[in-house]
């Protein structure tokens, strides 16, 4: 299933090129900065020949150009510099705070158009795909389809 993805980032800590979505079997294990650390043991189940669902992961580049097209790091960088790390009142408020920040902002015009092209590679597209979600039910999974990301524009 490998794609040459469409848009690439150039990320300024290792000056290298990343793209921003990877199939799980093209995850580079040994590229700690890619991927999550969740997505590189995915990369090494699956490229040991584990009977793991084909799928792809959303790399860091893509992470940090959200956070740089949304001007989130400074945003979440003064949250921060104000919480009161003995009142636990104020943990929980800069943390939904932060979260609105993630929840209310968009995708990069970029990511959306390849994760539709990505989805659309699977045979089945209306398989629910699943990605990790750190909502109020930890350990669960939302799935998405297809539909839910050609909604996304």
């Amino acid at each position: 299933m490998s794609t040459k993805p469409r848009f690439m980032y150039t990320n300024i800590y290792c000056m290298r090129t990343d793209p921003l979505i990877v199939w799980f079997a093209d995850i580079d294990t040994h590229e700690a900065s890619t991927v999550s650390q969740a997505g590189q043991h995915i990369g090494k189940l699956t490229q040991a020949g584990f009977p793991l669902f084909p799928g792809f992961i959303i790399t860091t580049a893509a992470y940090h150009i959200y956070l740089k097209q949304n001007k989130l790091e400074h945003k979440i960088k003064h949250l921060l510099s104000t919480v009161n790390f003995k009142r636990p009142e104020s943990i929980y408020q800069i943390t939904n705070h932060i979260k609105h920040h993630f929840t209310d902002t968009p995708l990069p015009h970029e990511l959306i158009t390849d994760l539709k092209k990505y989805y659309k590679k699977f045979e089945d597209t209306s398989l629910a795909l699943q990605a990790y979600s750190r909502s109020k039910q930890p350990h669960k999974y939302n799935k998405h389809t297809v539909d839910d990301f050609v909604q996304l524009e």
